[in-house]
């Protein structure tokens, strides 16, 4: 009876916790997937549906709440084939940041490493997947598959589907955080079990990975010790947060390149300049209802997004700057 009662102790414990982190980010939905699929595969019909119910509740909530930014689905749905093709090209960028996360490319050395690891990657970047899948069916046909493997399998299919924006590794690593421990675990163990096959029983090459590994990531922090990528309190970008916040009505969407952050730091909606390939910008603003579009400078003078604005100058009118940064007021539909 105790032994019952710690295990749906442990059970709701578990859904409160999913529960929470489908609220912030989508690796909350693979937790409860993972959870009703390891269920299920074991004939625990309740718990299933359980799950199942606490997961529609989430969404419901937060749709609710929140609601849900239908821009990402609505850019990979408006070309289906289109957006299978870039996700298929884009594979690498999932393989390469989970390198990323475990090797930051941030000296000479370990920039090597992930040059070296892209390569390769770059060539068998949808072999990884289909191994993946393999070894879910045959875990999941002996009924000795584990829940951290489903979670591990329904993380990377869905960053395959987030691969669909591009960005480079260093900007994409974040989203591999939630899987990275898992993603070293795996590497060792089959990695481990492939060369003892190959070698015939003798092991040890997974310990000299491990080794390298260790010794880039020391070597990082002794060349880059004072390394701080922190830019939000920055004087200028400061000053460009004070002015939205004062300035900017909070119903009005503001075109950022880095929406999150403008969200987070002043409140109002935000979105990116675009996230397809060959998209028309203005219809994008259109679209979205975009009433302010904020650019550096630099990026005025070297990008050719925004080439329309200045062949529209009473359209897009300069309304405050800095240093680093210009606004521009968007009239008109």
């Amino acid at each position: 009876a105790f032994q019952k009662k710690a295990r749906t102790a442990y059970f709701v414990y578990f859904l409160l916790v999913a529960l929470a982190a489908t609220m912030t980010r989508s690796a909350g939905i693979c937790l409860f997937m993972a959870a009703a699929a390891h269920l299920l595969l074991n004939s625990r019909w309740r718990e299933t549906a359980w799950t199942a119910g606490v997961l529609a509740f989430a969404l419901g909530l937060q749709q609710f709440f929140f609601g849900t930014d239908a821009g990402y689905w609505r850019e990979i749905l408006s070309a289906p084939w289109a957006g299978m093709k870039q996700m298929f090209l884009q594979a690498p960028l999932v393989w390469g940041s989970l390198v990323w996360v475990l090797v930051p490319g941030q000296d000479i050395f370990s920039a090597g490493f992930n040059r070296a690891a892209q390569g390769l990657l770059h060539a068998g970047a949808w072999l990884l997947p289909l191994v993946i899948a393999g070894l879910l069916v045959r875990k999941a046909l002996d009924k000795t598959i584990s829940f951290a493997g489903i979670f591990f399998a329904l993380y990377i299919a869905l960053m395959h589907i987030w691969a669909f924006f591009p960005q480079p590794p260093s900007a994409f690593a974040r989203f591999l955080l939630p899987i990275h421990v898992l993603g070293l675990f795996y590497l060792f163990h089959y990695g481990d079990a492939l060369f003892s096959r190959l070698l015939r029983g003798k092991a040890g090459l997974s310990n000299i990975l491990y080794a390298v590994l260790i010794s880039l990531n020391c070597l990082n922090i002794f060349l880059i010790h004072d390394f701080n990528d922190d830019v939000l309190y920055r004087p200028a970008n400061r000053e460009m947060f004070s002015w939205v916040t004062e300035n900017v009505p909070s119903d009005q969407v503001v075109m950022f390149t880095k929406p999150r952050a403008l969200r987070l730091m002043t409140g109002r909606p935000a979105t990116a300049y675009v996230t397809g390939v060959g998209q028309d910008p203005e219809e994008r603003i259109s679209r979205l209802g975009v009433r302010y579009i904020i650019a550096a400078r630099a990026q005025l003078a070297s990008d050719p997004f925004f080439t329309f604005i200045w062949t529209q100058p009473a359209r897009f009118s300069e309304a405050w700057g800095n240093t680093e940064y210009v606004a521009f007021k968007v009239s008109g539909p």
